[in-house]
């Protein structure tokens, strides 16, 4: 089950967290990244006994949308252990893909 939660306030930093359920395929839920303010600091908590990664695309949204984009695993690859990194660059989504346990991944936008 896929749960998707944003919450901006004026004047503090956006934060986007997504939880979801092991994937036996390790493929989930994505988040579409902000068009402003990087860098994104990402955190990855797997679950207990699971791993996780975060996976990022530049793929078009209409080409997500239909199951025909390409995502890159980010550099930390699959953790097991509470990983944080951080995008410099803009990218269009971030995906968490998790196997073996549910997870949880938080993406905070720049000012």
């Amino acid at each position: 089950m896929l749960t998707l939660t944003y919450n901006q306030t004026a004047g503090q930093r956006g934060v986007s967290s997504i939880t979801v359920a092991a994937a036996a395929d390790g493929e989930s839920g994505w988040i579409l990244a902000p068009r402003s303010n990087y860098p994104l600091t990402i955190t990855v908590y797997p679950g207990a006994g699971g791993s996780a990664a975060c996976q990022i695309t530049t793929s078009r949204i209409e080409d997500i949308v239909t199951a025909n984009e390409v995502w890159q695993l980010w550099g930390a690859g699959f953790v097991t252990a509470a990983t944080i990194d951080a995008l410099q660059s803009p990218v269009v989504a971030l995906r968490l893909a998790a196997t073996g346990a549910a997870a949880t991944m938080d993406v905070v936008a720049g000012d």
